[in-house]
């Protein structure tokens, strides 16, 4: 028999747990069952043999024994290797596209699923405060090619459909409203479209400056770990009126 540290490939100095993990990578690379040779699989069993019992007994069932360490380890790999190899339905992945406004109310959509046996189409409930890149799981709603077990699993991720009005920054709901540059000095009310398409009456204060922010409370995205609506935040955009002569004489007077 060859060397079993060679075989093995361990170090002289190597502990019983280190030449445990070494016995159990090889095993799984050559055992016969799953491709590899028998005679070097043999070796790999001796030399764990040899090296976890110095004075073992004559083994003579040869390396399938049904007891000893070898067979405790491989029983113990058949074990997990049958586990891991069993059938399964696979799991379905899709991506649903969802409005910001279906993201804050929630909504119901029908998603057309493609299954190996056909199409379905699937009610789908997503609820309010769902965001991009969230990922719904509806259990036992995936494959079910193999009869008699339990179907895979639906997992739809959540993408968000831009809007022209609104947009989300940094996990905020934001809008923009332009105003000249007399209702930025003196103030003003603005009229703004709101996510569910009421009226919202936002209050420009004197003086409001081109960068400035207004926070409407209540008119942002659905936070689900308060279960209320964030604040909209208004960004202020200024613009110059176009001035007849007139106008223009009376600004002069006063610089």
């Amino acid at each position: 028999m060859q060397d079993p540290y060679k075989v093995l490939n361990v170090p002289l100095t190597a502990s019983q747990a280190d030449i445990k993990k070494a016995f159990k990578a090889l095993a799984l690379q050559h055992h016969p069952d799953k491709g590899g040779s028998l005679e070097t699989f043999q070796e790999i069993s001796e030399a764990y043999q040899t090296l976890t019992n110095p004075s073992p007994k004559k083994d003579t069932d040869g390396p399938f024994s049904t007891s000893g360490p070898v067979a405790d380890i491989l029983n113990e790999f058949f074990r997990r290797a049958h586990y891991s190899s069993r059938i399964v339905n696979q799991n379905i992945r899709v991506v649903m596209p969802l409005t910001i406004r279906e993201t804050i109310f929630g909504c119901e959509k029908t998603a057309t699923i493609r299954y190996s046996t056909g199409h379905k189409d699937l009610k789908l409930k997503f609820p309010p405060g769902i965001k991009a890149g969230d990922t719904l799981t509806f259990a036992n709603f995936g494959d079910d090619t193999n009869s008699g077990i339990p179907p895979g699993h639906l997992f739809v991720a959540v993408r968000i459909i831009e809007d022209e009005n609104f947009r989300i920054v940094n996990g905020q709901l934001h809008a923009d409203i332009g105003i000249s540059a007399w209702q930025a000095m003196l103030g003003a009310t603005i009229d703004l479209d709101a996510i569910d398409g009421q009226k919202l009456s936002v209050v420009v204060k004197p003086n409001t400056q081109q960068t400035d922010q207004i926070m409407v409370v209540g008119e942002g995205l659905f936070n689900m770990a308060t279960k209320k609506r964030e604040s909209l935040t208004v960004n202020i955009h200024i613009f110059m009126p176009e001035l007849n002569t007139k106008q223009k004489q009376t600004i002069k007077k006063w610089l």
